[in-house]
Parts: structure tokens; C-alpha cells; sequence
């Protein structure tokens, strides 16, 4: 019997302009979609690169004058591009983030 992987999740929390932002994410895919990503930046293909975005959104509090904006494709059409841009930064930093505490062998 082999081992299974599991995506991992993080709560991306928020401060600053963003403070009350709370935005779940998974942390694990398939090395497939990272070399997808990275030609979708290459190529500037940004619906692409909404859609990739919106495959790593688990849930998020995000909220516009029409009530909540769904953690979808569809929402994040709704949502300013700065907000999206800082949850692709803070998405990237968890994912070399080193979990704590450590265990000192």
C-alpha cells in the first residue's frame, strides 16, 4: 500500500487595507498546474490566470455593494484585481511557508 497525498489548506489572513480578509486556499496541486501557471504569466493570459486562481479557492469572506462575491471563476471577475493580486502573493508564500513549531532533534 502506497502513501495517498492530500491537498493541504491554509487560512490566508489579511492585514493592512485588507484587514478582515480571510480568503482559504489549497496548497497542494499537481506539478501540471504550476507549468500552466507559469505560462499563462508568460503569455499574460489573465482569464487563464483567473481560472487557475479560482482552482486553488476553497472559500473566502470577500463581500462587494451586491453581497458576498462566490469564491468562483465567476466571482472573481467581481472582485479588484489589487485584492486578487495580493491573494496570489500571499497563496505563494504559503506554499513555502515551514509549518510550526519545528521539532529540535
Amino acid at each position: 500500500m502506497g502513501f495517498k497525498q492530500t491537498p493541504r489548506t491554509a487560512k490566508l489572513v489579511f492585514a493592512d487595507e485588507y484587514d478582515g480578509l480571510e480568503v482559504r486556499v489549497t496548497l497542494d496541486h499537481p506539478l501540471s498546474h504550476f507549468i500552466e501557471a507559469q505560462k499563462l504569466q508568460v503569455s499574460q493570459d489573465i482569464d487563464g490566470l483567473c481560472r487557475f486562481v479560482a482552482g486553488f479557492l476553497v472559500d473566502w469572506n470577500l463581500e462587494d455593494d451586491k453581497g458576498p462575491i462566490p469564491a468562483t471563476y465567476k466571482g472573481l471577475l467581481r472582485a479588484y484585481p489589487a485584492i486578487i493580486n495580493n491573494i496570489i502573493t500571499r497563496w505563494m508564500e504559503a506554499q513555502v511557508a515551514v509549518p510550526a513549531p519545528l521539532d529540535a532533534k
